[in-house]
């Protein structure tokens, strides 16, 4: 499985990078800071999923999310929220997760979108070893 991630700021892409090294099938094989890379290497790249941060997004989120994905139609978006959109909309992401629950619940959202695309691999994978992923780095960001 192929992932693409637009994060910001770095210590969150090194806590994604801590999670997705426990799983050899998920390959991160871009990680573009800009929303117009973003774009572009969903479209060359198709993934099968785009990790997207929303401080990425902009004023016009649902605009910039749904132009990700006409970029490559077939991957799945998961869009981290900030703390200070707690409970907002998904923006037509098809999954979301706040930035500090991702160590607890993005393991469990990327095995259920896998699932939907056909890949159970990651969901059985995650039932052997037992939930969650073990320690990540702290994340900590400055606003």
């Amino acid at each position: 499985m192929t992932v693409v991630v637009g994060v910001t700021p770095q210590p969150l892409m090194r806590v994604l990078e801590h999670l997705f090294r426990k799983y050899p099938e998920i390959h991160i094989v871009g990680r573009p800071r800009d929303i117009d890379r973003i774009k572009r290497q969903a479209g060359l790249l198709s993934p099968d999923m785009i990790v997207l941060h929303q401080r990425l997004l902009g004023k016009e989120a649902r605009e910039t999310i749904a132009a990700v994905k006409r970029s490559s139609p077939g991957s799945k978006l998961i869009l981290i929220r900030s703390d200070e959109v707690r409970g907002g909309p998904r923006y037509g992401a098809d999954a979301h997760v706040a930035e500090e629950a991702i160590v607890r619940r993005l393991p469990d959202i990327v095995a259920r979108l896998a699932e939907q695309t056909g890949n159970r691999g990651l969901r059985e994978r995650q039932d052997r070893c037992g939930k969650g992923l073990g320690a990540a780095p702290t994340l900590t960001t400055t606003h």
